[in-house]
């Protein structure tokens, strides 16, 4: 049985975090950037100790108004900042309950921005650096945070089992019809073209790429019913999600 590395943002506010972290492998938990407190912080630290899900930080641009969904025009200092108070927070919070740190995933239009613009991406690099530890970061195929190296830092590249991917085999806009995967079926169909290194366009087209770890967006009690759907199926196909 091959496994499948399965993330979840979590910690942003939805009601159904207890219930989903026993059933991934991954959580990315919101650090104050888009969403987040102290206390939502540690209880996600706390439920992915329980369960022994890979804890990672979501930090993103500090926008609350928005969910952390559009870009926004800081400068680097400004960014830098902000980017490095979450994340050293996170640290703390960490190390307050003893938990182990595995990964950095950026949110939202910061992730998505990063992966194009090589200023931004050699931003964020930076910030992780200087974090002096080893940490893995979850990020698109060929963003530009790939083109940054160091000894601490390993990258995993990450595929989406809910979200369609264009001709161009970027992410398709969530504001077009077509942009999200809404049935089970379809998101474990999605799941099983990625384990085997394959993105599919809305149009057919064939990428090989290798996916390290697979998002499942968590806003939803749905999301409950494609994870029990995915365990129930996924052995049929060879695969488990990783635990």
């Amino acid at each position: 049985m091959k496994s499948i590395n399965i993330n979840c943002d979590l910690a942003e506010g939805y009601k159904y975090d207890s219930q989903i972290m026993p059933l991934i492998s991954s959580c990315n938990i919101a650090c104050g950037g888009h969403y987040g407190t102290e206390r939502s912080i540690k209880k996600a630290i706390q439920q992915a100790q329980q369960h022994q899900v890979k804890i990672g930080a979501h930090p993103s641009f500090p926008d609350k108004e928005n969910f952390g969904r559009k870009l926004m025009n800081l400068s680097s200092q400004e960014l830098r900042l902000s980017l490095s108070a979450q994340l050293h927070h996170f640290r703390e919070l960490c190390q307050d309950e003893n938990a182990d740190w595995h990964h950095i995933k950026f949110h939202g239009a910061l992730y998505n921005h990063l992966a194009k613009n090589k200023n931004l991406a050699k931003l964020c690099f930076e910030v992780i650096e200087d974090l002096n530890r080893e940490v893995v970061v979850f990020t698109l195929p060929e963003s530009e945070l790939l083109n940054f190296k160091s000894d601490k830092i390993k990258y995993w590249v990450e595929g989406f089992a809910d979200r369609t991917y264009a001709d161009d085999f970027s992410l398709t806009p969530r504001k077009l019809p077509n942009a999200l995967l809404h049935t089970s079926k379809e998101i474990l169909h999605q799941i099983l073209n990625l384990a085997e290194a394959k993105i599919i366009s809305t149009s057919g087209k064939i990428k090989k790429q290798t996916i390290d770890t697979i998002c499942l967006h968590s806003d939803s009690k749905l999301t409950l019913n494609h994870l029990e759907y995915l365990q129930e199926q996924l052995p049929k196909f060879g695969y488990e999600i990783e635990r």
